[in-house]
């Protein structure tokens, strides 16, 4: 079960304070910067790891690369 940080819509706000961060996340879109904050891995690590060149990437390739990233360090996944 994975919970703790996920993508909000944007304009939703997250964390608390004066220096509340707005998500860069849309419909369409996943800033991968946005994505850097959320996770704690530094944008170029994002990029190299999932072979993305772009600042940007649509959520379905992020699923498909996070997918492809996941069985390849750590092999078939189970799906029960």
């Amino acid at each position: 079960m994975v919970t703790g940080n996920v993508a909000r819509p944007l304009g939703r706000r997250i964390g608390s304070g004066p220096n509340q961060m707005q998500d860069q996340v849309s419909v369409d879109n996943v800033d991968l910067n946005s994505l850097s904050q959320l996770t704690g891995f530094p944008v170029d690590f994002i990029k190299k790891e999932l072979v993305v060149d772009q600042e940007k990437i649509s959520v379905e390739d992020l699923r498909s690369k996070v997918a492809h990233f996941l069985n390849s360090t750590l092999g078939e996944l189970p799906t029960n």
